[in-house]
């Protein structure tokens, strides 16, 4: 194998790495907003007539979304390592054919002002998530006692 071989073995290797997991972030991400969609719509219709299992759907709404929290801050520590090495790479090539902008991620690492990173945002909604699914199971625990 010759050099230039081996750095595009390791530019796949390494862009083939990031993309599956900025991808799995994505459609986990995805995932977790249906799920909440339809935990709401559960607690919704419980909550007149069966306080008590509204309650539970809204503690569960509440630990789905600390966990989803949690497997999110996973992908993300991937999806940098892969970006690590894709970094090099891009320095690499701009080193070879003098184009100094090839180096991308290190033009997009930080957000500019007037935006956000993937990171910042998608916490903010899942703690929103999480926050409301509890302030939930408050309304409904209230709701029950007042049946009682």
């Amino acid at each position: 194998m010759d050099r230039d071989e081996i750095d595009e073995a390791v530019f796949d290797h390494a862009w083939n790495w990031f993309n599956l997991h900025a991808a799995q972030r994505m459609q986990t991400f995805n995932f977790f907003l249906v799920t909440t969609a339809f935990l709401i719509a559960a607690y919704a219709t419980l909550l007149e007539k069966l306080p008590l299992a509204a309650l539970v759907i809204a503690l569960v709404g509440s630990w789905i979304a600390f966990w989803f929290t949690r497997l999110d801050n996973r992908t993300r520590q991937l999806i940098k390592a892969g970006e690590e090495v894709l970094k090099t790479c891009q320095s690499a090539m701009a080193r070879r054919t003098n184009i100094p902008t090839i180096e991308i991620l290190e033009a997009v690492d930080k957000p500019t002002e007037d935006a956000l990173s993937y990171t910042i945002i998608i916490a903010v909604i899942e703690w929103t998530v999480f926050t409301v699914f509890l302030f939930s199971a408050a309304y409904a625990s209230y709701r029950f006692s007042c049946l009682r």
